[in-house]
């Protein structure tokens, strides 16, 4: 069936829910700029950009920087505690000056004296022999106070600058960023790599210090929110306003996308599009190392196809709902079901065996003459709506009311192999209900006495199908399976028995559900002498 454009009303819903999911990311995008906002995406993110990062793969070292690291492998191969005396290290400094070392960075505590003198005036010999030394500061806070540890002041003269070296870790408890700069007092304290890297090439100090970025070699150096220098630069300064680009560039595309009327062919488009900003911005990063982001436009382009996909889903499942509570008034809620999901209705009518159920309250009609239409409407309605259930629980439908009779049948719309064992299950628990109900109506003072009933069952082929006028119309089934059926239910009060069923349904359920033969009997309207057997448990 070919779809219809759809109404001014639908489109205005899907431009309303794209503009709605651009502005709350992108005012994430805009709150994640301040330091003490935390938003959803920010780890996202993050994690996004470590994916970049291995994507990319193992980079080249740079052939100018070599680390010396003093880490447990190293101790442990020299057999030797932490901290080692200053002597010591003065051996491996004078090993970097021997092998060319034209800086050197020593990240290590110098902001006291050493216990021996003679270690710190090795120390100091080695930095005078050093091309150039930078070192370690630091910013030490408590609840009470602040203070600065610079490096001992006989240090001072043999060292060509300190820095602070501090690092935090974002929420993910990973570190991705070194802190920038720190003031203290109304000194400016930058990280050390700057005045490593300032000795190295020669240059002037950094400068012009701000949340977005630090000026250094001529050059805007950007940082992220909490000021940090990132491993991999996030791209040019204030780049919170290219991400708004980006996402607006998203959220029309997602637009774009849905307007289309094929769900296969926009949900292919939308994944095409995230895998190819995805793969454009890899490449950017990998030639470039300037980082866009990937989580809020690919959240933009997602979220922008698929809630307003969802939102015309969820309008057209309610569409569904009012057409099922509507006709599950006189069908099945399985009918229904199968109503809704065919285009053609023609289907459901067809000949094939079914196994059908007649029920009725013994003697209702004389009963019925001596009660109030309160306690007729009181009895008669919970009866059939716990029938009903019951009938509906095994998968069968509800055909028609006559009064307080039942007519039902088993195996369609839905089609069931089990048939005759789920009419014959359904059979035995609407007895066994009925004993309840008599409880309640004889305790309520409705009846004076219990109500006993009926039940035919009989499996065959018979017509089942949709029947009626265009005002009412009716779910049904016609044969002499079914007439068999209410033949059956007929007989029960003469033979004083519950529920009576055919041969062909005692074929069906034997050695599942317990029947026994009762009797041979031509029943009205039937030439041939009918086998009749009596359903007693389970």
């Amino acid at each position: 069936m070919a779809q219809k454009d759809q109404p001014k009303s639908s489109k205005g819903r899907k431009t309303l829910l794209v503009i709605l999911i651009f502005a709350i990311l992108a005012s994430l995008e805009l709150a994640a700029n301040f330091p003490e906002v935390a938003t959803p995406l920010e780890r996202l993110e993050l994690a996004a950009m470590d994916s970049a990062v291995r994507f990319r793969g193992k980079q080249p070292p740079n052939e100018n920087v070599v680390i010396v690291a003093i880490d447990d492998a190293s101790l442990g191969w020299v057999s030797e505690r932490w901290p080692w005396p200053r002597a010591k290290l003065a051996e491996i400094v004078r090993w970097l000056n021997n092998a060319g070392a034209r800086v050197i960075a020593f990240d290590i505590f110098l902001f006291d004296p050493a216990a021996d003198p003679q270690d710190d005036a090795a120390l100091i010999e080695a930095f005078r022999e050093s091309n150039s030394v930078v070192t370690v500061s630091q910013i030490f806070s408590t609840q009470y106070s602040t203070t600065l540890d610079r490096p001992e002041g006989i240090y001072l003269p043999v060292i060509d600058g300190y820095g602070i070296t501090e690092i935090e870790r974002d929420d993910d408890a990973i570190v991705r960023g070194v802190t920038a700069y720190k003031k203290f007092g109304g000194e400016f304290l930058y990280n050390w790599s700057f005045d490593i890297v300032r000795v190295f090439l020669d240059v002037e100090p950094p400068k012009n210090p701000s949340p977005a970025s630090v000026m250094f070699k001529g050059k805007e150096i950007p940082l992220n929110q909490r000021g940090e220098l990132l491993v991999s630069y996030a791209g040019p300064p204030q780049t919170p306003w290219v991400t708004l680009l980006i996402l607006l560039c998203a959220a029309i595309l997602a637009r774009a996308i849905i307007s289309i009327q094929q769900p296969t062919f926009s949900s292919l488009l939308m994944v095409i599009g995230v895998s190819v900003y995805i793969l454009i911005r890899q490449v950017l990063f990998y030639q470039t190392g300037q980082q866009f982001p990937i989580v809020s436009p690919s959240l933009m382009l997602i979220l922008g196809v698929v809630i307003p996909t969802l939102e015309q889903a969820v309008t057209q499942e309610l569409e569904k709902r009012r057409v099922r509570s509507l006709f599950s008034r006189f069908i099945s809620p399985q009918m229904v079901d199968q109503l809704l999901q065919t285009q053609d209705i023609d289907s459901l009518n067809k000949r094939t065996e079914l196994t059908i159920l007649f029920s009725d309250i013994r003697d209702f009609t004389t009963l019925s003459e001596s009660m109030s239409p309160d306690d007729l409407v009181a009895l008669l309605n919970p009866y059939l709506e716990t029938m009903s259930k019951i009938i509906h629980k095994y998968g069968g439908t509800v055909d028609k009311y006559e009064g307080d009779a039942i007519v039902a049948f088993f195996g369609e719309p839905i089609p069931l192999k089990d048939h005759a064992i789920r009419a014959s299950f359904a059979a035995l628990e609407m007895n066994t209900a009925l004993q309840k109900l008599n409880q309640d109506w004889l305790s309520a003072g409705i009846l004076s006495s219990a109500l006993e009933m009926g039940i035919g069952i009989n499996t065959g082929e018979v017509f089942v199908g949709l029947l009626g006028s265009e005002q009412r119309i009716n779910y049904t089934v016609i044969g002499d399976a079914a007439n068999l059926a209410a033949r059956l239910q007929d007989q029960t009060k003469e033979l004083k028995t519950p529920i009576l069923i055919s041969k062909n349904t005692f074929t069906a359920i034997n050695g599942i559900v317990k029947a026994e033969y009762l009797t041979t009997q031509i029943l009205k309207g039937k030439k041939e002498p009918v086998e009749i057997y009596r359903l007693t448990s389970v």
